[in-house]
């Protein structure tokens, strides 16, 4: 767990799912877009719903910022080669992101909440505020290193037995999992976000 950033800040992981119960109350929708993620995968990223699916993702995340720039240059192409490269072994997550990334207007934050919601069991999350206060670069080779690190504590989360609020098969923790706790934790410790902060309180 040497240099896990994660850790950094949350040295008591047994809170973490506390603060992913506060996640699915303050953000709507996230097991209804994990079901249409996986139908668009068995559709082969038909153009039409992946055009559905990406406004989705932009209502969860909260923007519409550069949406319709999006929407005009998305490829279903590029997310089966980011699908392909996210099956591979070992996953290449890097190169996941980056085919993404080729649609004109997403960057990594969105690119990033794409695979969260095709592949989340490896793919959290890197948006500006888990870069400014985890200190993870703004790049592939950034987001390939939140995944592991997000990976490391699902392993410890399910080595304690710790329950998921997520109900994942098995009894697992996903990255996105983890990731949804992180985020709230920030935005309700450390940046005491008057939004978050009026929502579930944390016991």
């Amino acid at each position: 767990m040497a240099n896990n950033r994660i850790l950094d800040k949350i040295n008591d992981i047994s809170l973490i799912p506390n603060f992913v119960s506060l996640h699915l109350s303050v953000v709507p929708n996230t097991y209804h877009i994990e079901q249409q993620a996986k139908e668009l995968i068995q559709q082969n990223f038909y153009h039409d719903r992946l055009l559905y699916f990406t406004k989705e993702i932009h209502a969860w995340g909260g923007t519409y910022r550069n949406l319709n720039k999006v929407l005009d240059s998305i490829k279903p192409q590029y997310f089966i080669d980011s699908w392909a490269a996210l099956c591979q072994t070992p996953p290449q997550i890097g190169l996941a992101l980056t085919s993404v990334m080729r649609v004109n207007g997403l960057g990594i934050s969105y690119a990033s909440k794409h695979l969260r919601f095709l592949k989340p069991d490896i793919c959290p999350i890197l948006d500006e505020i888990i870069h400014k206060q985890l200190k993870y670069s703004s790049s592939p080779n950034g987001y390939l290193k939140y995944s592991r690190d997000t990976k490391e504590i699902c392993q410890m989360l399910e080595n304690n037995k710790i329950v998921n609020p997520m109900n994942r098969d098995n009894q697992a923790w996903y990255c996105a999992d983890v990731d949804m706790g992180i985020f709230a934790y920030i935005q309700k410790i450390l940046l005491k976000s008057r939004i978050w902060n009026n929502c579930l309180p944390i016991n």
